[in-house]
């Protein structure tokens, strides 16, 4: 399992649906150091919080092999709570 050492920001998620007309749903995260953005299919069992654009997460992913690609499995988002006193 890996997680983000870096700040991510949830952009939104995107919903489609395949050839095969199954629904699918696209977590959507931005880097805002790097200006990147990075997108992450939503698998069955992960639960998404409630979440505002721009808002700072956490993400878990795990990486597995295919042939000689590293597929990224989404694991699971979190928010991340600021410690402001």
């Amino acid at each position: 399992m890996f997680k983000n050492t870096t700040e991510l920001i949830y952009l939104g998620i995107r919903s489609g649906m395949s050839k095969n007309k199954e629904p699918y749903n696209v977590l959507i995260v931005g880097n805002p150091d790097k200006y990147e953005n990075y997108e992450f299919f939503i698998g069955d069992g992960v639960e998404v919080p409630a979440l505002a654009v721009n808002e700072p997460i956490k993400l878990e992913i795990e990486l597995s092999k295919r042939g000689y690609n590293l597929v990224p499995t989404l694991k699971s988002v979190s928010k991340i709570t600021s410690n402001v006193k």
